[in-house]
């Protein structure tokens, strides 16, 4: 009987660990207990394992942003010390920020292997620390170890910010960096949290531009949020107006003395000036309105059907984009997109809820800052759509940033949806897990279907193999002086962004279209590779579809002068 008595005690503690207190208090789940170690390892586990497995599955660097930034590492190794912009050893473009280089050529030296061969595993290694810092917010802002893991599952599975990170690229550096910033927002403002935010600060701007552009929108946003907020009486904004100083005069003067020269570069030649930035400031002040009237409500009247709505719009837009192009510039969408898309429609609708319950339930600094980072970079985004040239296709860069706080809600949702009374302990855990899981397995495989799939709109096109980079070297050793060459985006980021070669990608289309015969000039090559064959010649960000008769085209008129077994010369 006693042990009877003492299996009961011990199960109703167990159960006690997970149900939440009343929901006056929000409901949290006790943080400081046996549980935490695993909550925070498993999220940082998986995100280390979704951002080295493309390296070690292809031996070669993922994505095609990392080739020019690889590069300079290895100018910096063999020329330093020496000047970085304006210096013919580097790119024009990539040098104005150079952490990433820099970090690779340290670690180069340290690691005694040479930038190619550390790069592509100490960059995405340090970028899954995003996941770590991440976590740590979330249990910040909602006292739940449960809910920051939920939340960083949801945050290192998605596929857009997993497959992107996997490269040893400028914003994969700086994503971590920012994620520490971030953290220290939330932080007291003494001198070493303030000394801490300042070289974080630093390290950001001099890592990647738009990033820092993003945390200096969220910190300004949160002071106003609060400063609006003690307006009402709800606490006060002490000297919280000096980390958006912080990280403002470093990135005015960062770019004013060393990277104006990138930035004109990014802007493609457009046009810069004080009008430029108007639709920006609008937005931006549109979103931080909303968001403090939110804060500032007492009570948020049920969202049930504003979820709904959100989901069914969503699901109505992604089965039509299945069916037919919704934009100009959009491809129509295989079925397997669509529907890896629906795990995000299912984070966001829980996420609806998440924003009621946090606003009701929790303080409002909590809330208050949770809102501000969703709507500083909601209003970033829609500025980067309408008021930037080539905007659209830079929207999926700006994922990450805009899902970290929707996983927040979602997550706040799911944990505290299944802790009504209503359910039993062993459903409630049941259907947290079953969902999680769902959700969890759904986000990754999108990583699966990029990396081995090579699924065409999921950035297949960032599978490079090791006679992908053969042949680059056969070439970079071999080609005549006066040669042209021809190829898709995805060839010429590795020819050009490492061995320096030019490349022409319009080029190279035409000819695979029969729109220009190859062959009437010797000193004109074209290069293919059997991925061509089923996801199209890569132009821009995704590849367009060529003729299915295109060898047989191109072996009428030109010769084939070099054959791998996947990458084709042709002359």
């Amino acid at each position: 009987m006693p042990d009877r008595v003492q299996e009961a005690f011990l199960h109703e503690k167990r159960r006690k660990e997970f149900e939440f207190q009343p929901l006056g208090s929000i409901a949290m789940v006790n943080s400081v207990n046996r549980h935490r170690a695993i909550y925070v390892v498993l999220p940082l586990a998986v995100a280390v394992i979704l951002r080295l497995y493309p390296y070690f599955l292809y031996g070669v660097p993922w994505g095609t942003d990392a080739w020019p930034l690889i590069r300079n590492a290895n100018e910096l190794l063999l020329h330093s010390p020496t000047s970085l912009g304006g210096n013919p050893a580097f790119d024009s473009y990539n040098i104005y920020w150079p952490a990433v280089s820099l970090f690779g050529a340290a670690g180069s030296l340290i690691f005694g292997v040479p930038a190619i061969s550390a790069m592509p595993i100490t960059v995405p290694l340090v970028a899954s620390l995003s996941t770590f810092f991440f976590f740590l917010i979330v249990e910040r802002l909602t006292k739940s170890s449960l809910t920051a893991c939920i939340a960083s599952l949801f945050f290192t599975t998605a596929g857009f910010d997993a497959i992107f990170a996997a490269s040893a690229t400028k914003e994969t550096f700086a994503y971590p960096l920012f994620m520490l910033a971030v953290l220290l927002l939330l932080m007291k403002t003494d001198a070493k949290i303030l000394g801490i935010f300042a070289i974080v600060s630093l390290t950001l701007a001099l890592s990647h531009h738009v990033t820092t552009v993003i945390l200096l929108a969220i910190a300004a946003y949160a002071v106003v949020t609060n400063f609006i907020l003690s307006l009402g009486g709800y606490g006060n904004v002490g000297k919280r107006w000096i980390f958006p100083l912080i990280v403002g005069t470093i990135f005015v003067t960062y770019t004013g003395l060393y990277a104006k020269i990138g930035w004109a570069i990014l802007a493609n030649g457009a046009p810069v000036s004080v009008y430029t930035f108007i639709p920006m400031i609008a937005l931006y002040f549109i979103s931080l309105t909303v968001s403090a009237y939110f804060s500032l409500a007492r009570k948020v009247r049920s969202m049930l059907l504003e979820g709904v709505f959100i989901v069914g719009v969503s699901f109505a837009l992604l089965f039509l984009s299945t069916q037919t192009s919704i934009l100009p510039f959009a491809p129509v969408l295989p079925m397997l997109i669509a529907v890896l898309a629906v795990p995000y429609l299912v984070v966001g609708f829980f996420a609806v809820f998440g924003y009621k319950m946090m606003h009701d339930e929790m303080d409002k600094a909590s809330f208050a800052f949770t809102s501000s980072w969703l709507g500083a970079t909601l209003a970033l985004l829609v500025y980067t759509i309408i008021g930037t040239p080539n905007g659209v296709f830079l929207i999926y860069r700006f994922f990450t940033f805009v899902y970290a706080p929707v996983a927040i809600f979602a997550a706040l949702a799911l944990v505290s949806l299944l802790a009504g009374r209503k359910m039993s302990f062993i459903v409630k855990r049941t259907a947290l897990v079953a969902i999680v899981i769902g959700i969890f397995l759904a986000s990754s495989y999108m990583s699966y279907a990029s990396v081995v799939g090579k699924e065409n709109l999921l950035a297949g096109h960032y599978a490079y193999t090791q006679s992908d980079f053969a042949s680059a070297k056969i070439v970079s050793s071999t080609l005549p002086a006066n040669s042209t060459l021809a190829a898709d985006s995805m060839i010429g980021d590795l020819y050009t962004g490492y061995f320096q070669i030019a490349v022409n990608t319009n080029q190279g289309y035409s000819y695979l279209i029969g729109k220009d015969q190859l062959g009437t000039n010797p000193s004109e090559m074209l290069v293919t590779y059997s991925l061509m064959n089923t996801q199209g010649y890569d132009l821009n960000i995704y590849g367009l579809p060529i003729p299915t008769n295109w060898y047989a085209s191109i072996s009428n008129g030109a010769s084939l002068l070099y054959d791998n077994g996947n990458e084709m010369i042709w002359n």
